[in-house]
């Protein structure tokens, strides 16, 4: 029986409780042995917090476009909530409806759109985060809608500058804002529909994503596409709408990891593993140090960025390459050698977005 995640024990959730709180009381009382290392990280953060910075002006400026994108992305899930389902129904075909689904996915903005069909198994066991903290999640629906939506390549690639931060934030808000818009269309059809988004998680994105023929999971602990790498972020709504799934698709990441290692050679903390996957819940995933991780986000006060900026899908790669990689190693290496060719070690980008264009 597949095991199911608890949004409680995501890294990022824990970091923000509180010392003396009751929500910190009750989850080190459950989880003893993750207590010393997160007190470590919150420290680490506070005497970062505390240091004197040289994009202070800048992070600030990024905040502020980020609160109000993400407050944007909030009014229209929150709105899409309120909407009542239409008492007339659209009666379509299972497959009519998913190409308009898709296709409607697409006009709202989505870069990148999949179905999968989901159990209840496959949801978090508990909320973790805002209001809605510690409530557990018992959902029924059996389809869900992923959207995914590409992060400007011209932030990412200043990785592992605040740039990335706003790359993320604006992938979250515009992500949460198409899946809101998706659910009051399906409503207007006559079907009940709910978001699944960065605005309120019900499932792990990767999983879900990887269901819905999104792309694979990378070395980088990521979903990698093949047409624009790790380099996005995904939302998805929930819906017994009949649909059509579209299940995992391959392209031969796997080996492909295996012989580019660039996100594990790079990263500035040696959080990505060069060792093979495991099977965790029947999907192949790579061991990722979560603290490491955490302390490089600290010192860069937000996203690092660095496994998407280094990323070759993240670059762009020759579709007619990726057609041919699978199983064939002299194809994997004939990207390898185009992208360093054209990157060198890295793609990188000097200054800060958007007032220094320097590069």
């Amino acid at each position: 029986m597949e095991k199911r995640f608890d949004e409680r024990d995501i890294m990022f959730t824990r970091m923000g409780l509180k010392a003396g709180s009751e929500r910190y009381e009750a989850y080190y009382q459950r989880c003893p042995g993750r207590k010393d290392i997160d007190d470590e990280l919150r420290s680490l953060e506070e005497m970062q917090s505390q240091k004197p910075r040289k994009d202070e002006a800048m992070l600030g400026i990024h905040s502020k476009i980020s609160k109000a994108v993400l407050q944007h992305a909030r009014q229209s899930s929150a709105f899409a909530k309120g909407q009542a389902v239409a008492e007339e129904k659209t009666e379509l075909t299972p497959e009519e409806m998913s190409y308009l689904i898709k296709e409607t996915a697409k006009k709202f903005g989505a870069d990148l759109v999949g179905i999968a069909e989901v159990k209840p198994n496959q949801h978090y066991t508990h909320h973790g985060r805002r209001d809605t903290y510690g409530e557990p999640i018992a959902l029924d629906y059996r389809y869900a809608v992923v959207v995914a939506c590409e992060l400007y390549k011209d932030l990412i690639n200043r990785a592992p500058q605040m740039d990335t931060y706003m790359a993320a934030m604006l992938g979250y808000a515009k992500s949460s804002t198409i899946t809101a818009q998706l659910v009051t269309f399906i409503k207007a059809m006559g079907y009940d529909a709910m978001t699944d988004d960065h605005e309120c998680y019900y499932s792990p994105m990767v999983p879900l994503s990887h269901n819905a023929g999104l792309g694979e999971m990378g070395r980088c602990n990521m979903i990698v596409n093949p047409k624009i790498g790790n380099r996005m972020k995904t939302g998805a709504l929930l819906t017994n709408l009949e649909l059509i799934p579209d299940g995992p698709k391959e392209f031969g990441l796997e080996a492909f990891c295996k012989l580019c290692m660039k996100c594990a050679d790079q990263c500035p903390v040696k959080a990505i593993s060069h060792d093979a996957p495991q099977m965790v819940n029947g999907q192949k995933t790579y061991h990722h140090d979560e603290m490491q991780c955490m302390k490089m986000w600290i010192k860069c006060g937000g996203d690092c960025g660095m496994c998407m900026a280094v990323c070759p899908f993240s670059q762009g790669v020759d579709p007619d390459l990726i057609d041919r990689m699978r199983d064939n190693p002299e194809v994997m290496g004939k990207i390898l050698r185009k992208h360093e060719e054209k990157h060198g070690k890295r793609a990188f980008i000097k200054g800060n977005w958007p007032f220094d264009q320097s590069s």
